[in-house]
């Protein structure tokens, strides 16, 4: 038996490996992670590429042992950004093989894997580094299997953590593995087959997010009289800072109405943008001008914006203004610019 085994080995140097390279692609976002070319399976964090590696020259058999990876991957994958590296919480657990319409006739036990879903077309083995117990056979010598695609392992919240604090863009990483299978030769031995692959993870981290918004203005206008022009103006400043992450700025909407300060008269009022704003005037003399702005659009890895918002009214005809208060309530939602 341990002859038999070396030679075993000796044959397979002389066998060139089968390359092949499975791809998933992803936006990460601050709270959640969107997948491209990834199918979440039925069963807790577990995700498929949607597309299958063709496996080609396989010797042909009557009978194999499906099994998962020589050695066991690593628990997580590096990803390289342009200034920075983040260690994702990315691993490949298991592996899938499709016999296309070969339907073998199937037999034995689970063996050291988990067999998460076998039919007549496909088994997926969990399980980084095992040998499962099943025969496949065939009437006939024929091709194995077709096709073959990894398990992969995403555990997203601790993805999210592994992202936090790090600058946005494209983060890129491989991992080359190598699989195999068993399976009966012509003669009856019982050998192995070796298949090498490269698992590959592209990432675009946008991690826009809104934390805080603080505001600094007692919102309080006083009137300033003009006795040549016999008029009345006022005004009061909102100096705002938002905290957070911000890949294209902050956007404010404006609720679209009139605006005007209640009293014993109406008093139409204007509303400014001083800063880094898409548009200066959002409301003018009471008429909405702007039912949202952009506050630093176009500037990435912003954690702070700051600017201010002038409210007031000018020049306002002292026969039209009644001595009492006045007052309004401005109602601004605040978001990241996506």
């Amino acid at each position: 038996m341990k002859i038999y085994k070396i030679a075993i080995l000796l044959l397979l140097t002389n066998l060139s490996f089968i390359s092949h390279a499975a791809t998933i692609r992803g936006k990460v976002t601050a709270n959640k992670v969107d997948w491209i070319g990834a199918i979440k399976m039925p069963s807790g964090e577990l995700y498929v590429p949607t597309g299958w590696d063709i496996i080609n020259n396989l010797e042909p058999t009557h009978r194999w042992i499906p099994a998962t990876h020589i050695v066991s991957p690593p628990k997580k994958i590096n990803l390289l950004g342009t200034d920075s590296q983040v260690s994702a919480s990315i691993k490949i657990v298991g592996l899938e093989y499709n016999f296309g319409n070969l339907k073998p006739k199937q037999s034995g036990d689970s063996g050291s894997c988990y067999i998460m879903n076998m039919d007549d077309t496909m088994v997926s083995l969990l399980g980084d580094s095992c040998r499962s117990g099943l025969d496949f056979t065939y009437a006939s010598r024929s091709n194995p299997f077709y096709f073959t695609r990894p398990i992969i392992e995403i555990k997203e919240k601790e993805l999210l953590r592994d992202f936090e604090g790090m600058e946005s863009g494209k983060y890129i990483g491989s991992i080359p593995l190598v699989a195999y299978y068993e399976y009966y030769t012509g003669s009856g031995a019982l050998t192995y087959r070796n298949f090498s692959y490269t698992f590959q993870v592209e990432l675009d981290y946008q991690p826009s997010h809104l934390t805080s918004i603080s505001i600094n203005g007692d919102g309080v206008i006083e009137p300033v009289y003009d006795t040549q022009t016999q008029t009345v103006s006022g005004k009061t400043k909102f100096y705002i800072n938002a905290n957070g992450y911000f890949n294209n700025g902050l956007k404010l909407i404006f609720s679209n109405r009139s605006y005007s300060l209640d009293g014993p008269t109406k008093i139409p009022y204007s509303i400014r943008c001083k800063g880094t704003c898409s548009a200066n005037e959002i409301v003018r003399d009471g008429v909405m001008i702007n039912d949202s702005i952009i506050i630093s659009e176009g500037t990435s890895n912003m954690r702070n914006v700051d600017f201010i918002l002038d409210v007031g009214y000018e020049n306002i005809n002292k026969e039209q203004v009644e001595t009492g208060s006045y007052n309004d309530v401005i109602s601004i939602i605040f978001e990241e610019n996506l």
